[in-house]
């Protein structure tokens, strides 16, 4: 959250990174990779810093390579439903030229500060845009190159379980969320 939600089903572009890794994921996007504790296991996280970049988190606020992120609070129907909405902050934050929608607690508890950290050769930083309830390259460390299964770019379809129908046992549909882009 916010920006794939359960029940969205993507399409990932498994060439987008070329054959045998001969191109690399940028900053800014959104990766499905095997999971480190479990190779068996596709995770979809957000690039954050490539090889060589100082990546830390201060107060909930990412900085990499000494620049700070930007951070607008957004004011969505979108998140009205989230239980705990009074507990977190729905921002878009900005760092140099990319910004993306995130979900950060209001107040952030100084024992979940990270790093600074310098991203190692051959791996790349990802975070949850959740930032709250994400396992990410705070918890596992960074993501190998050679792991990347392909590049997330579309949610074709959703289904929302939490408004299910027919006594539970059929989902409702979130036609809004066909064909989006995933950024």
């Amino acid at each position: 959250m916010p920006n794939l939600l359960p029940g969205d089903f993507i399409f990932a572009n498994k060439l987008a990174y070329g054959f045998f890794g001969k191109s690399s994921p940028r900053p800014g996007d959104v990766i499905l990779f095997d999971c480190p504790k479990d190779i068996s296991v596709r995770c979809i996280k957000r690039v954050i810093a490539l090889p060589g970049d100082t990546v830390q988190l201060r107060k909930g606020e990412l900085i990499v390579n000494g620049v700070a992120a930007e951070y607008e609070e957004l004011k969505s129907q979108n998140f009205a439903n989230i239980l705990g909405r009074e507990q977190f902050l729905f921002s878009n934050e900005k760092i140099m030229s990319l910004n993306r929608d995130i979900l950060v607690r209001k107040r952030m508890d100084p024992a979940e500060d990270f790093g600074p950290e310098i991203v190692p050769e051959g791996k790349v930083f990802v975070l949850g845009d959740n930032r709250v309830k994400s396992e990410d390259s705070r918890s596992w460390g960074g993501v190998a190159l050679e792991s990347i299964r392909g590049k997330v770019y579309l949610i074709w379809l959703s289904l929302d379980w939490d408004k299910a129908w027919a006594e539970g046992k059929l989902p409702s549909i979130r036609t809004d969320r066909f064909f989006v882009r995933v950024r």
